[in-house]
């Protein structure tokens, strides 16, 4: 298996959105691997208790320690 991050500091994700256009702030679910995303938007697109679709947009973040330690308007457990 082929690593995903390189000295870059830069990994390729495959973020799962409810809207084509929308802020990565919005995913709903982000994966390493293309299969996976495709067939969790596979499996949502076509469940019974239909919402509506989801799609997969490829990702690359260059400062992605960051961006997981603190995501804008989160609070960290513990934190006031």
């Amino acid at each position: 298996m082929r690593s995903r991050t390189d000295n870059t500091k830069q990994v390729v994700v495959y973020v799962v959105m409810r809207d084509q256009q929308a802020n990565v702030l919005f995913a709903h679910r982000v994966y390493f691997s293309e299969r996976r995303a495709k067939n969790y938007c596979k499996r949502m697109n076509t469940a019974e208790e239909f919402t509506g679709y989801y799609y997969v947009e490829k990702c690359i973040f260059f400062d992605w320690k960051a961006f997981i330690a603190k995501a804008p308007g989160v609070k960290k457990i513990g934190e006031k």
